[in-house]
């Protein structure tokens, strides 16, 4: 668990399961469909039927890389946070190098978004963070402002999570590419297919988020738009 207070820092006390991965992970997928159906309940039910629920880590992985800047400050976040417990814990807690295994990849999209989109100010927002929390760890080791210091440690893995579903809402364009579909029949539609059938395609508009379904035969070819 990523925290850096004394005792027991575990999910336990949290109410009502808020950390229970699988009722997190089901809370998202319900707000990623309601983002991207622009909050439509119709358009939301409608894109649920074309979800592979095998394919649940392509929706989040889309919605990660969906928003850079977005992303980006949350990788941030949690990779200060994380590598400052992994580098030093709290007392009367060993080291769990469980935190490396969160630490590398997050490092590892930090580069990526970096060298991408040249956002070096992400790596001072890092550097910034990590500073403030050895800084109050430092400063308050006892008292009332210690008590306060430890109570944001322990909340570290909730708003991590809040932070994700932050992400689901913020992030409307949906997981996967924009296309430009030219048919006979209605001319051009910039959308996103969510599903290929023989026969058919399912399309979520960009701009009107209409969800529709095309005949194979009425369309004449399908582009990807470039971000």
């Amino acid at each position: 668990m990523l925290g850096a207070g004394d005792g027991n820092d575990g999910a336990a006390g949290w109410p009502l399961g808020v950390t229970s991965s699988a009722g997190v992970a089901v809370l998202f997928l319900i707000l990623r469909f309601m983002a991207v159906a622009d909050w439509d309940w119709n358009t939301a039910s409608a894109v649920v039927d074309t979800v592979d629920f095998g394919g649940v880590l392509g929706i989040v992985f889309g919605t990660l890389m969906g928003d850079a800047t977005f992303t980006g400050v949350l990788v941030a976040w949690i990779l200060a946070i994380a590598s400052v417990d992994l580098a030093w814990p709290p007392a009367g807690r060993s080291r769990e190098w469980r935190t490396l295994l969160l630490v590398a990849p997050l490092g590892a999209v930090m580069v990526a978004l970096v060298s991408t989109f040249h956002m070096w100010w992400l790596l001072l927002v890092v550097v910034l963070v990590a500073a403030v929390v050895v800084g109050a760890r430092l400063t308050w080791r006892t008292g009332r402002s210690h008590n306060v210091v430890l109570a944001v440690f322990r909340s570290f893995t909730l708003s991590s999570v809040i932070a994700v579903l932050a992400l689901a809402v913020l992030v409307q364009t949906p997981w996967m590419g924009l296309e430009r579909i030219d048919t006979k029949s209605r001319g051009v539609i910039v959308g996103y297919v969510f599903d290929t059938e023989p026969g058919f395609i399912k399309v979520l508009t960009e701009e009107e988020r209409e969800f529709t379904i095309l005949t194979t035969t009425d369309v004449v070819s399908r582009t990807l738009v470039e971000n």
